[in-house]
């Protein structure tokens, strides 16, 4: 038999070197086309029909020096087959089969037999075994960490602010990982993971509210673990706010939410009667009725923004402006009635 006509499922074709691949959670049936080469090309596809009868005879070799094997005879096969047909042996059903070690490699070889003499075996030559690895055993949960998203019950203002998240799992033998948010887009991403078991993701939430992240930890041998990672989100606060509720006579407006303070013009009053309870501060509508903020980066240039304001106006017989910036006597923008 050649290897080329050898695989397992799971698992991959007939490979002797022990790659990602190798590695299955449970025991696989062995597969292999065989051919009886004196009855013809009809044997490989050729067309016509095939009368010659086989039986295969599978092996298993394991430890130090193929010190462990075992045999399925070819009279245990349950049945012939034409030539060139699929012969497959299930190693989860089949009787006799002494329990396998885990975490070690193990390689099976096969041969047909056509009633009167058995072919080599398909390690004969510049062939090798096929090998495998069981690895039945799930890593430990991943680990979740991220400074800018807390774990916590903190709203943090990180709408349409990218962040990182850091996937980390005390199991050495983690290779990949999975990993899905609630309230975002509906998809499954999947991650490699660096040569110390540890990936990082940048995430952009598109939408205020709790968050869930599920994070699966992979093996090679696809066994898999679990974690979630639950954090709020919330717009950012203002870069610039001022509720102008101060004292009559102050010579600033307080700035709120942590922004500086705001210069007031000379037709500015602090102090007058505002909504409900609250003072406020009237702007005598001309040119000398203004404030401005002390800190001039408030409002960086080159991206979007957002600008409210809570005015009560006396008079809507003529343009007013409530916000502005300005630059050489030219609104950049305004915000009025």
């Amino acid at each position: 038999p050649r290897m080329s006509d050898l695989s397992m499922s799971p698992g991959v074709g007939c490979e002797y070197e022990l790659t990602g691949d190798s590695f299955i959670n449970r025991l696989p049936k062995l597969r292999a086309f065989l051919s009886d080469p004196d009855h013809g090309a009809s044997n490989d596809g050729g067309g016509g029909t095939v009368t010659e009868q086989l039986n295969p005879e599978f092996k298993l070799v394991w430890g130090a020096n193929d010190a462990n094997s075992w045999t399925l005879p070819h009279n245990q096969y349950p049945a012939w087959k034409a030539s060139g047909s699929r012969f497959e042996l299930d190693l989860a059903t089949v009787t006799g089969l002494p329990a396998l070690p885990t975490n070690t490699p193990i390689g099976w070889i096969v041969r047909a037999y056509d009633g009167h003499h058995f072919s080599p075996w398909s390690w004969s030559g510049t062939a090798t075994r096929c090998r495998f690895v069981i690895d039945p055993t799930a890593p430990n949960p991943p680990t979740i960490t991220s400074t800018d998203f807390p774990d916590d019950d903190t709203w943090v203002g990180m709408l349409g602010t990218p962040g990182v998240f850091t996937f980390s799992s005390t199991s050495s033998d983690v290779v990949s990982y999975t990993f899905h948010f609630t309230n975002h887009l509906d998809e499954t991403i999947t991650k490699a993971a660096d040569p110390d078991g540890t990936t990082t993701i940048l995430f952009t939430p598109i939408r205020p509210g709790p968050h869930v992240l599920t994070v699966q930890a992979f093996d090679n041998a696809q066994n898999s673990s679990a974690n979630s990672y639950d954090f709020k989100v919330s717009a950012r606060g203002p870069v610039g706010s001022w509720n102008l509720a101060d004292p009559a006579g102050a010579g600033q407006a307080a700035g709120a939410d942590g922004s500086g303070p705001a210069t007031p013009g000379p037709g500015v009053t602090f102090g007058v009667a505002g909504p409900g309870a609250n003072t406020a501060a009237r702007l005598d509508g001309t040119a000398d009725g203004w404030l401005q903020a002390v800190d001039s980066l408030v409002l960086q240039d080159g991206g979007g923004f957002a600008v409210s304001a809570w005015v009560r106006t006396t008079e809507l017989t003529r343009d007013q402006t409530a916000v502005s910036v300005d630059e050489g006597g030219t609104h950049g923008f305004a915000l009025g009635y």
